[in-house]
């Protein structure tokens, strides 16, 4: 577990650096959202055991034009971000849907929420909610997903839920760009 969270800070900075360095080259291509979803679960395993995890990921959605690594590294990131801020008793959903030429996969926990003066906050670097002190990591995790999710011409955005918990939004292009 420390040797995977080590490797987990070593890729989130140099993902960082690259992105911020300019330097990020995104080897794109076309992919299903489930095999992006599934993947990225996959390799996240060792933290979902024991969790309830629910997958709504319709057949027949249209492919995305992105880099895969990226991608579910953006996945993990906000799957793990869930899987911190919510119950290890709580069902996390994760889904995906088309939605005007672009395709929406969202990640939603019914962990407490976040707090409103947070919620514009939470993208940046290196934040940490000052309510949740004991909860580990480096602050960079969705910082980094939005950079990916920009990098590829999408965003990321986050809402609470009526009842209970956050959902965070990825968008991703359906189609490559006409001019690549």
């Amino acid at each position: 577990d420390d040797a995977d969270r080590l490797s987990r800070l070593v890729t989130e900075a140099i993902q960082m650096a690259r992105i911020e360095g300019g330097t990020l080259q995104l080897n794109r291509g076309l992919h299903a959202p489930a095999v992006l979803i599934s993947t990225a679960l996959r390799d996240m395993r060792h933290m979902t055991e024991g969790r309830r995890i629910e997958v709504q990921v319709p057949e027949g959605l249209p492919l995305v034009f992105v880099d895969a690594g990226l991608v579910q590294l953006a996945l993990r990131q906000v799957i793990d971000n869930a899987l911190k801020f919510s119950s290890p008793a709580g069902r996390l959903t994760i889904a995906a849907r088309p939605e005007e030429g672009r395709l929406l996969i969202s990640v939603a926990d019914e962990g407490p929420g976040i707090p409103e003066r947070e919620l514009d906050r939470i993208f940046d670097k290196f934040y940490r909610s000052p309510g949740h002190p004991r909860v580990a990591g480096t602050g960079m995790g969705l910082a980094v997903a939005r950079e990916i999710l920009r990098a590829h011409g999408g965003d990321i955005v986050v809402k609470n839920l009526p009842s209970a918990g956050a959902e965070f939004c990825l968008a991703l292009a359906t189609t490559p760009p006409e001019n690549l």
